[in-house]
């Protein structure tokens, strides 16, 4: 039996598709190859939920098996009469960056890291302790690149997460165990292996 916590979730092995060769995909930073086409509708500002299904926000990046996973989703949730939204998918390791210097500022501490100012992804030094400094404070952000410990890369930088949003996040993570065990979860090439639900998202880790 699978039960949803504040922390993950662990669901069953689901069977791997393959996908058929065609025009070479896009690549972000980090050398992950991009789904130019993926068919998930982008949704406007005016409009801020899907009517029916799965829509992303602008400027979320997709991995052709992450599209295959949120498109399979998508189609659970149309059958069950529900929706959501993609707010997350795949980041390069500066983005992820980003959200932790984001984070700092927006909490008023930006000046007690001044190394964050010029940080990189592949220079833990110059995020590390911003990021213990987040954790400590129990603000929900991931590291971008590993660097021992508690400090693992992001799964978004791999291409093996996604996040995302609904009316009600509580219902959405309940959706996506319920999704976890269904027939369309089984043509997905990438199958759920946790969910936490965080304060302002479900944030869905992924495997092979």
């Amino acid at each position: 039996m699978i039960a949803i916590t504040m922390g993950s979730l662990i669901a069953p092995n689901l069977a791997t598709a393959k996908s058929r060769h065609h025009r070479r995909p896009a690549r972000n930073s980090h050398s992950l190859a991009l789904s130019k086409q993926d068919g998930i509708s982008v949704i406007g500002k005016k409009r801020q939920s899907a009517s029916n299904g799965i829509v992303k926000r602008a400027g979320v990046q997709l991995t052709a098996k992450q599209a295959a996973f949120a498109s399979k989703f998508g189609q659970y949730l149309k059958s069950v009469g529900e929706t959501a939204v993609i707010t997350s998918g795949t980041r390069s390791p500066q983005h992820q960056l980003s959200i932790i210097k984001a984070r700092v500022n927006s909490i008023g501490a930006a000046r007690k890291f001044p190394e964050l100012r010029n940080a990189t992804a592949q220079r833990p030094s110059t995020w590390l302790r911003a990021w213990d400094y987040l954790r400590a404070r129990h603000v929900p952000v991931y590291a971008p690149s590993s660097a021992g410990g508690e400090a693992l890369a992001s799964n978004h930088t791999k291409g093996l997460a996604i996040d995302f949003i609904s009316g009600s996040l509580d219902h959405l993570a309940s959706l996506v165990r319920s999704f976890s065990h269904s027939h369309l979860a089984m043509l997905s090439p990438l199958r759920v292996a946790s969910i936490a639900r965080e304060p302002g998202c479900v944030h869905v880790n992924l495997m092979k």
